[in-house]
């Protein structure tokens, strides 16, 4: 089941327009195991190539995509006017 994650603090989160509880502002969406606080695909491997990148004034994501099954992970990246990545 596909699911979004703060990725610091492993939590589950519904709303990626805020940052997390812990302070983190970068999210991981898919289907993904958790074990040891470390994210792995369902298939069990942690390699991933960058399929596909987007940048927006406020966010920025990356779409991964497993090397051994071809399951797609999306990164998303908060960034605000405190951010060196903020742009207007």
């Amino acid at each position: 089941m596909v699911k979004t994650y703060c990725l610091k603090c492993t939590k589950e989160i519904k709303n990626t327009d805020k940052h997390c509880e812990c302070g983190s502002e970068k999210f991981v969406t898919g289907e993904l195991k958790i074990k040891n606080n470390k994210f792995t695909c369902v298939c069990g491997s942690s390699t991933f190539n960058l399929l596909y990148h987007a940048d927006a004034k406020n966010y920025f994501l990356n779409v991964m995509r497993c090397t051994e099954c071809g399951e797609s992970v999306e990164l998303k990246t908060l960034r605000d006017k405190g951010s060196k990545l903020y742009w207007e």
